[in-house]
């Protein structure tokens, strides 16, 4: 027992001891690469500046020259010296040896100090040049204008790589308890499949009676459609049997003209015209017993229209309502392709991380046949009974449909359930029913 704690506490040294110094090594490496870069872009910025006051300053000096002055290269470096203290830029005029005559510039980075010195060479024939110091001030790493900041971040950097070092080479050395975290997520895993196979059976069911929905929406806007029709015929046939009316009102009328005619004319002879003229009197009152009735059968038949208007409206709104209906499966079903496949993704990486956990060994998914998922009472580490299909199979008939929608149902799939432009652009025409004309004829 003794040997085994020494054996653990010298792995656990071992461990420690290796972090640490890969943590060291990678956080120096990091360090010295972002200073090289942070002198290499320093460089480039002190040069551009140092090198664009050297131009102003050679002008100042020509112009001078020009202008006859003793000594111009004194005299442009003391009027671009002009300033308050402390400056950020700094220029003098220094004498230069041989061996700085060489060199037309040179420059010089102090990152202690955050000064960039340049120097460059103005009047070789009397030995005599520049020197421009720029303030650029302090730059740690990452960038870091103080020190605390700079020892903060590499800190924080060795610790990051101290935490990366112990978790990858943990797996060499062990961690304590890794046997029971592996057992937990093991079971874990278990209970992930056993739920995404009942939430995969769940999506399947609500699938078919998505698909049962858009069936019967179908089969209900056909029947709502012979109903509009056959509203709307009705509607034509009474607007025509008010037409009707309107002919017999005038023909009527003229019989009543004439009917009136005779009498006038039989009253006229007298004698036995006299029987002539009670004759017309009675067709006289007769015809107008008859404009009466009519006149009354006209004004019911042009109530009952305008009974039946609005369920010619009615009918029409209920009919073009049925597209939402379509849409909305359409819309479902585009939905559930998208959790299918979430769902599918969600499953091989919990496949995955069942064969990072318990080894190569860990029997596969068989992802080609659809399983039962597990009931409720199963146990949480039973992955054989969480199998989850890699997409969901072409949904069976339901018996319970009615005609062969259920075979239409199990030929077709969801995703071709006709659109609502199709039945907006050409309504369903149903021929007409005989018998329903004869009542309202």
């Amino acid at each position: 027992m003794t040997d085994e704690h020494d054996v653990k506490v010298t792995r656990r040294h071992i461990h420690l001891t290796l972090s640490i110094t890969l943590a060291l090594l990678a956080t120096t490496g990091t360090v010295l690469l972002d200073r090289q870069r942070s002198d290499v872009h320093q460089s480039r910025t002190g040069l551009a500046w140092a090198r664009q006051i050297a131009t102003q300053a050679w002008g100042m000096t020509l112009k001078a020259k020009e202008a006859g002055t003793l000594d111009p290269l004194n005299w442009a470096v003391s009027y671009l010296a002009q300033g308050e203290e402390p400056r950020l830029i700094k220029i003098t005029k220094m004498p230069l040896d041989d061996d700085a005559l060489q060199v037309p510039e040179s420059f010089l980075l102090d990152n202690v100090n955050g000064l960039f010195e340049y120097t460059k060479v103005f009047a070789p024939e009397e030995s005599a040049g520049i020197r421009i110091q720029l303030n650029i001030g302090y730059t740690g790493y990452l960038g870091t204008k103080s020190g605390f900041a700079n020892d903060l971040l590499v800190s924080l950097t060795l610790f990051i790589y101290f935490v990366a070092s112990v978790l990858a080479t943990g797996r060499y050395f062990g961690f304590g308890g890794s046997a029971r975290l592996r057992n937990e997520v093991s079971e874990c895993v278990g209970r992930a499949k056993t739920q995404l196979a009942h939430l995969g059976g769940n999506i399947r069911e609500m699938v078919r009676q998505a698909q049962r929905l858009a069936q019967h929406a179908m089969r209900t806007q056909k029947f709502v459609g012979d109903l509009r029709e056959n509203i709307h015929t009705g509607l034509t046939r009474i607007h025509d049997s008010g037409k009707l009316f309107d002919g017999a009102d005038q023909i009527s009328s003229r019989a009543e003209s004439v009917a009136l005619s005779a009498m006038i004319e039989a009253n006229r002879i007298g004698g036995e015209a006299s029987r002539i003229a009670a004759m017309a009197e009675e067709l006289h009152r007769a015809i107008l017993k008859l404009r009466d009735i009519n006149h009354q059968g006209k004004t019911l038949i042009l109530d009952i229209e305008k009974q039946i208007e609005p369920w010619s409206t009615d009918a029409d709104v209920a009919f073009h309502s049925y597209d939402e209906v379509r849409e909305t499966a359409q819309v479902l079903s585009a939905q559930i392709t998208k959790t299918t496949a979430s769902l599918v993704g969600q499953a091989k990486l919990i496949q995955a991380l069942h064969v990072e956990v318990d080894g190569p060994d860990a029997a596969p998914t068989n992802t080609k046949n659809v399983k039962t998922a597990a009931p409720a009472s199963a146990p949480a580490n039973a992955p054989e009974a969480a199998e989850f299909p890699a997409a969901l199979p072409p949904l069976d008939g339901d018996e319970n449909l009615v005609g062969n929608e259920s075979a239409e149902s199990s030929e077709e799939p969801f995703g071709e359930i006709p659109t609502a432009s199709d039945t907006q652009q050409s309504p369903p025409k149903p021929p007409r029913r005989k018998r329903a004309n004869k009542k309202i004829a």
